[in-house]
């Protein structure tokens, strides 16, 4: 009997744990931040992430900040900065019930930018600056207020003062308990830099097919039900001979003919050949030829600018690993030569992946991977100072896509040019 009852015990527990990890839309504590505007004060139901030893993010409109905006929803809204130390501002809560890997959901969020932020710095928190420029809000997934995080999507750099709402759609690849909100800076850049972003009126996380993610229901409904209008073909002219032969009539100046274009010559039966239509024919432009993968080699001092970032092609990894691959040394010995024959120049070597590693793995291998290319320069002779490594990790996708192409475009190495000297 007691082997029965802790069978039915167990049976009743799967089933409990089966029906909590239903897919379902989540619902946030305190979406819209009210609370009581003051320095370092968190609204309600939310938690801070940001860089440890700086202060938390601000319940806003507060005149201490110079922050003066009109709340999109309700009275209150958050506000977050980046510092000039590589330090910025993050703002957790556990959710409701957990995002689950494999499915796919969706939120919004209304963003906008403060024209004046006075904050204090760590070293002497009386003397405050603006943090006036022009950052983005990424959103990762945790199971834990401090521990690792998987990047799920990031808005573009808000730079608008008014409140406009920003779309979010996420699919993690495991189970998240935790949602973090991260002011960050504008990617890639070359220096970390003070801005700031206002928060407010979240909207409930809501689960969505994978399949049809980027359309509602009722758009799809309403596509499938239209029917496409019927091809009105235009009826054919009769044909005018009399017009026709007039018109194939030489005028008292030939007509001119292009060096070099075909030429047809038509003629009327029982015309005499002077009065024969003559017609130029255009030449058919020909194919386009496909761009080569971009050589190193092709670069001159005279056509770069500081801060531009150059694409290298050529230089591959296998999976998994940060050695280059073998075929990759014409590109680098290219590189190397670039850097030789332009002493005065300095560059950084930035790594990036694709999509499919997690974003704290993607960070480290791309940074190997950059390492390895400066590692190589530096054995050839090329000084310390002037090559350093980056790794960008999965933040920079050239395609956003899921194809095989768009992984295979967004793994690889850049070049930045720093300085390019006198």
């Amino acid at each position: 009997m007691k082997k029965y009852v802790h069978k039915v015990l167990i049976v009743i527990v799967l089933m409990a744990t089966s029906e909590d990890f239903t897919a379902q839309d989540i619902q946030l504590a305190n979406p819209s931040f009210e609370g009581i505007p003051q320095v370092s004060t968190l609204p309600d139901g939310w938690i801070d992430c940001g860089t440890r030893g700086y202060s938390s993010p601000d319940t806003q409109p507060n005149d201490v900040f110079q922050v003066t905006q009109v709340a999109q929803d309700g009275a209150t809204y958050l506000g977050m900065v980046t510092r000039a130390d590589d330090s910025f501002e993050c703002v957790t809560q556990r959710l409701s019930s957990p995002m689950l890997g494999g499915e796919c959901y969706e939120f919004s969020i209304y963003l906008a930018k403060s024209n004046s932020y006075l904050s204090g710095t760590l070293q002497n928190k009386h003397v405050k600056k603006q943090h006036t420029a022009a950052i983005k809000l990424r959103v990762f997934g945790a199971n834990s207020i401090r521990g690792d995080s998987t990047f799920l999507d990031e808005t573009r750099v808000i730079d608008h003062t008014n409140w406009q709402q920003y779309h979010f759609k996420l699919k993690p690849e495991t189970d998240f308990t935790y949602i973090k909100l991260q002011a960050f800076y504008k990617t890639p850049v070359l220096f970390s830099y003070i801005g700031n972003v206002l928060i407010d009126n979240c909207s409930t996380i809501k689960w969505v097919s994978c399949d049809e993610e980027a359309q509602p229901l009722a758009v799809l409904k309403k596509k499938e039900l239209k029917k496409p209008e019927p091809i009105q073909k235009p009826r054919p002219k009769p044909i005018d001979n009399d017009a026709i032969t007039k018109k194939i009539k030489l005028k008292s100046t030939p007509p001119k003919i292009q060096p070099g274009a075909p030429v047809v010559i038509t003629q009327t039966p029982g015309e005499p050949m002077e009065d024969a239509k003559i017609i130029s024919k255009k030449p058919k432009s020909e194919p386009k030829v496909p761009k080569k993968p971009f050589s190193i080699a092709e670069l001159d001092k005279n056509s770069i600018i500081e801060g531009q970032t150059i694409r290298i092609d050529r230089i591959n990894f296998p999976k998994k690993s940060a050695e280059f691959a073998d075929s990759s040394i014409i590109a680098l010995n290219e590189l190397y030569d670039f850097l030789q024959q332009n002493p005065e120049i300095v560059v950084e070597i930035g790594g990036h992946t694709n999509q499919l590693a997690s974003y704290t793995y993607s960070i480290e291998l791309s940074q190997k991977r950059a390492t390895s290319v400066v590692r190589y320069l530096i054995e050839k002779g090329i000084e310390k100072k002037r090559i350093s490594a980056k790794g960008y990790g999965r933040e920079a996708p050239l395609d956003k896509s899921s194809s095989k192409a768009a992984h295979v475009i967004n793994q690889r190495v850049e070049i930045k040019i720093i300085s390019i000297g006198e």
